[in-house]
């Protein structure tokens, strides 16, 4: 499995994005996190937003394939500058319909933006962190 620099918009991941190579079994990809070894990126975190649960420098697991914050969960997400993980959550019977992007971190404000303005890379599945 491939880790990359945070800083593609999740349509391309170039080679030259590529930070080095996880090595994980292919069974606990599939039948512990549920998805496929193909559809999974690693990124780093940067900056205090999802503190206390994500720190900078943790490394996040993305399921590309699970895009839609339903059930509402932690993603990684396209802000248009760079890379960002949030959490996630439609705001039920919104139209058009909205998505509420908030960090764990009560310093950094919630915000809503419409479905289409969200470019969401993936569902953030597993992540790793240094003792």
């Amino acid at each position: 499995m491939l880790a990359y620099k945070p800083d593609s918009n999740g349509d391309s991941w170039p080679e030259d994005a590529v930070t080095g190579l996880w090595n994980l079994p292919p069974s606990y990809l599939q039948q512990e996190l549920r998805l496929r070894p193909h559809a999974a990126r690693i990124i780093e975190v940067q900056g205090d937003s999802m503190e206390p649960l994500l720190f900078s420098g943790d490394r996040v697991m993305v399921n590309l394939l699970d895009r839609a914050p339903s059930p509402p969960g932690v993603f990684a997400v396209w802000d248009g500058i760079g890379v960002v993980v949030k959490r996630l959550e439609f705001i039920p019977n919104s139209d058009p319909p909205c998505i509420v992007i908030s960090s764990d971190n009560p310093k950094h404000r919630t915000y809503e933006r419409t479905a289409d303005e969200v470019n969401i890379i993936g569902r953030v599945v597993w992540f790793a962190r240094r003792m």
